[in-house]
């Protein structure tokens, strides 16, 4: 498989860092959604813009996953148009390896509201954005991240180079 990214701690952060002994694999599944406005659905968590998706269940293919996440976090059917690729974030913090496709996608028939039942979802948000707010969203955000928020640390950065082959895709 090719990664359009891969990133680790030594990316991120300075001094050094232990590599676990064992590594976790999370495969998770994000993408961009539009709707028949041409508006992208960024989630808002803590302050930071995020991505619809989250991580496989059970024998679930990516592409299920993030239409299942889509109907659960921003309450919409959608319909894949593209993958963008895979990137994978080394997180030696966490001892994970998380592997995440991108996808984009449009809104299939009418906008609902999120079906999600887990708590820490609850809490999130979402708007939808111009593309030239997203480009600026994403890349705006990325200085104001504390260290101490590690795994936006790495979506931040995942998220913004995604976005780019997402507008590149389109061109």
């Amino acid at each position: 498989m090719e990664y359009f990214s891969v990133i680790k701690d030594a990316d991120i952060f300075d001094g050094p860092t232990s590599t676990p002994k064992e590594w976790i694999i999370r495969k998770t599944s994000k993408g961009f959604v539009y709707d028949e406005q041409g508006n992208v659905c960024l989630l808002e968590v803590k302050n930071y813009y995020g991505l619809p998706g989250g991580g496989i269940e059970g024998n679930e293919t990516f592409e299920q996953a993030f239409i299942r996440e889509c109907k659960e976090e921003i309450g919409c059917d959608i319909e894949i148009d593209t993958s963008i690729g895979v990137c994978n974030q080394y997180r030696s913090r966490l001892g994970t390896i998380y592997t995440i496709q991108y996808f984009v996608a449009h809104v299939v028939g009418k906008k609902g509201v999120p079906t999600t039942t887990e708590e820490d979802e609850k809490t999130v948000s979402f708007s939808w954005y111009s593309e030239e707010e997203v480009s600026k969203n994403f890349r705006e955000q990325i200085s104001h991240i504390p260290q101490e928020d590690y795994p936006m640390q790495f979506n931040a950065r995942t998220h913004s180079r995604a976005w780019e082959l997402c507008l590149e895709s389109k061109a």
